[in-house]
């Protein structure tokens, strides 16, 4: 804009300059040369002109541009935190607990019904509903000859036991044996709250003891343990 305005006063100038140049007897020669300079002046501002309102163009261009892109990130920031708060709502769910005693436990012959097997016990809080999936192994031996006698374990869940999660070791043997059960249960929803899980046992018609010792020969060949893992509802 400034060089536009000190082109306009370039041409005055020019005409003032062709004025005084050729006096009063000379005015056709001197209004010729004035406007020849003042059309000058007038090109070179409007040339100016449109090199101004061209620049201007190809900026607001630019900025156009720059804003598309501003906007694209805003969305991908967006959706990024949108994934963010997704994540955290799934994390929620994912859940796991561990029971793994090192003590020996001892079902006596006399005891009647079934048992929480020691240390195989476990409290739990869950922020909201979840699907679950518990799951045991346990080692288990007689102690002596268990003839037609057995022994049972199961899972139990805020007192209610679970029959598929069962299983049962009848060795019919005269001599010293041992197996490792196993067993497991699906729960389509597990309330939001706080939740008991219990492995329990029960000996039936044995005339011996049983018994699950961690401790056993070299200490790594008769544990026994729980795992719990709960995952959000999709």
């Amino acid at each position: 804009m400034k060089k536009c305005i000190l082109s306009v006063l370039a041409g005055v100038f020019c005409c003032l300059l062709a004025l005084e140049s050729y006096g009063a007897n000379a005015q056709t020669i001197k209004c010729e040369k004035a406007i020849d300079c003042l059309n000058k002046a007038m090109a070179e501002t409007q040339r100016m002109q449109g090199e101004i309102k061209q620049m201007k163009d190809e900026l607001q261009l630019k900025l156009n541009e720059l804003q598309l892109k501003l906007n694209e990130m805003n969305k991908v920031k967006a959706e990024n935190i949108s994934l963010r708060s997704e994540i955290n709502e799934l994390k929620e769910g994912f859940n796991i607990w561990i029971i793994k005693p090192l003590d020996g436990a001892r079902l006596s012959k006399n005891e009647v019904g079934w048992k929480v097997i020691k240390g195989m016990e476990k409290s739990i809080k869950i922020n909201e509903d979840v699907k679950a999936f518990i799951t045991y192994s346990i080692n288990l031996q007689p102690h002596g000859k268990p003839e037609k006698g057995f022994v049972g374990v199961r899972l139990s869940i805020d007192g209610k036991p679970y029959r598929e999660s069962a299983s049962h070791y009848q060795p019919y043997s005269l001599g010293d044996s041992n197996t490792t059960l196993s067993g497991n249960v699906v729960i389509d929803e597990l309330s939001a709250g706080e939740h008991n899980i219990k492995l329990e046992w029960k000996s039936f018609v044995s005339p011996v003891d049983w018994g699950s010792h961690p401790g056993w020969a070299d200490k790594s060949v008769a544990g026994r343990t729980v795992v719990i893992l709960t995952f959000p509802k999709i």
